[in-house]
């Protein structure tokens, strides 16, 4: 479901001539994640002891409170443009933009 609610606001967040583009990014994103992080971690806190460990923190904490001001932002952009009537037609037949309406409808 989570899943459903990301790519959702993120389509309606998009250029709709685009939406294959920014699909295209963010999945990539989530590929590169898991090998990239783990590995960033392991390092820091390994190699640099103390010094590692307070940088991943240092790398949670700017995460977190960046992630308010971005969704305000989002919103905010989403109020004055408006959502795409494309990018919503596209996704409304989507599994993953209703999973309860996909799972009344089999």
């Amino acid at each position: 479901m989570a899943v459903g609610l990301r790519l959702g606001f993120t389509s309606e967040l998009s250029d709709p001539r685009r939406l294959g583009d920014d699909q295209g990014v963010w999945g990539l994103g989530h590929q590169v994640e898991p090998l990239v992080f783990p590995a960033l971690y392991t390092f820091l806190a390994l190699t640099w002891g103390a010094p590692g460990w307070a940088v991943i923190a240092a790398i949670g904490v700017t995460a977190a409170a960046v992630s308010h001001p971005a969704a305000r932002a989002a919103e905010r952009y989403l109020a004055r443009h408006g959502a795409p009537s494309t990018a919503t037609s596209s996704t409304t037949n989507s599994p993953l933009s209703s999973p309860a309406s996909h799972l009344e409808t089999s």
